[in-house]
């Protein structure tokens, strides 16, 4: 009778025990139908997103693309991505003249770990030999975001393609719809660890090769300044849409 009853007191023990131990977090993505194709002078790299771990994280993807000394990363969103989940993300890189073979590594972002979850390779053998027509005016830097009007000579679907920013640095790419001569307003967020004394090249390009850039210090605008422009920004688009 002891027996039994030191049996019946030692089997939930083992079973508990053996369920804690087989519960593992594992940190994982797969890429599912990864193409690149041309974006009038631009690249757009699209692909579908599985989460094929245990664990939901507000996750990130990043993609570096370097040949020898150059080098261009672009991010995500973040996304809540649960176990299971699917999400499609979409990057877009612009060369400008750089040319030859390149390397393009995929990185996912998940609960304070890095995994590199693709790599290949895109040729580009394009030159830009027209000049640009499309207008980046007055970019000014404030806590989270950059602002600024974008003016093109055609109207249609703009990507605006940020580079060469400080390495800590998370600046987002957008889509944005322009009308023909007429100036577009734009913030496009950022985080950042720290204040940098720098540059960053802000890039437009549309889909029929029209492309735009301009090379802007980072320079944080005054509290005053700030709320100024709010005020501003918030009447003209009253008035003027």
């Amino acid at each position: 009778m002891r027996l039994i009853l030191l049996y019946l007191l030692i089997i939930p023990i083992v079973v508990s025990t053996m369920i804690e131990v087989s519960v593992v977090d594992f940190i994982n993505a797969d890429v599912i139908g990864l193409k690149h194709e041309d974006y009038g002078r631009a690249t757009r790299i699209s692909f579908e997103v599985f989460n094929s771990g245990s664990v939901e994280c507000k996750a990130a993807f990043r993609m570096d693309v370097s040949k020898e000394k150059y080098s261009f990363t672009a991010w995500s969103d973040k996304i809540i991505f649960r176990p299971n989940n699917r999400k499609n993300i979409e990057f877009y890189w612009f060369p400008l003249n750089s040319t030859g073979n390149f390397t393009v590594k995929i990185k996912y972002y998940c609960a304070n770990e890095i995994k590199e979850i693709k790599e290949f390779y895109i040729k580009n053998e394009n030159y830009l030999y027209e000049q640009p027509t499309i207008d980046i005016i007055s970019p000014k830097f404030f806590e989270n975001k950059i602002v600024f009007h974008i003016k093109a000579n055609s109207t249609g679907e703009f990507i605006i393609i940020p580079s060469e920013y400080p390495k800590d640095w998370r600046i987002e790419q957008k889509k944005i719809y322009i009308k023909n001569n007429w100036p577009k307003y734009v913030e496009l967020e950022y985080e950042k660890d720290f204040w940098k004394v720098g540059k960053i090249n802000l890039m437009v390009v549309g889909k029929n090769g029209e492309y735009g850039i301009k090379t802007v210090e980072i320079k944080k605008e005054p509290l005053f300044n700030e709320i100024t422009f709010k005020i501003t920004s918030f009447i003209n688009r009253i008035f003027f849409g």
